[in-house]
């Protein structure tokens, strides 16, 4: 059976962990049986590195695509690019000069898939957001505990029902309640 979540926001600072998520709900029903619950960390820059990796791939295959068109007659030149701007690399790049389309891109997205997994190992080690996020084994036992904190905000927070992960507009997740309602 599929997990069911719940989301909290506007979490109060003693709450931001995952056994203050698991208490904050236990204020408002005791007997709950969560199957795991998880604080949100601040993952500063790793969506754009995640984007730039996807952009840098999707060029690649659209290069690629163009000089393998016709694989028994390959072209007598490779095909050619001029460097990102978003490349840390980028200052050390001849101006104005461009480079393999082919090794620029392999060796750039290498890189990124590099930053990604140094990034994605210091997460656990990096603060604590204002939101997380419980789920449940049981849909009957998690639309009882909404509607249980339909109109409760233990210490604050709010409790609700998890949209899908494609629903949720992630940069305002971690902004307060009234500036979250303003936009």
């Amino acid at each position: 059976m599929a997990n069911v979540a719940r989301q909290l926001y506007d979490l109060p600072k003693q709450g931001r962990s995952d056994e203050g998520i698991a208490r904050l709900i236990d204020q408002v029903v005791p007997n709950s049986s969560f199957a795991r619950t998880v604080v949100a960390r601040n993952v500063k820059d790793l969506p754009d590195l995640i984007e730039e990796h996807g952009k840098a791939v999707r060029k690649l295959e659209k290069v690629l695509a163009k000089y393998l068109k016709n694989p028994a007659q390959l072209p007598a030149a490779r095909p050619s690019c001029k460097p990102s701007k978003k490349d840390r690399a980028f200052a050390s790049y001849p101006k104005g000069q461009k480079l393999d389309a082919i090794d620029y891109y392999t060796q750039r997205i290498r890189e990124l898939e590099l930053e990604i997994k140094e990034v994605r190992a210091s997460v656990d080690k990096r603060g604590t957001m204002p939101y997380g996020f419980a789920s449940y084994s049981d849909i009957a036992e998690t639309h009882n505990i909404a509607y249980a904190c339909r109109k409760k905000k233990p210490h604050g927070a709010t409790v609700t029902l998890a949209p899908r992960p494609v629903d949720v507009i992630w940069k305002n997740m971690p902004l307060s309640s009234a500036t979250r309602s303003r936009r």
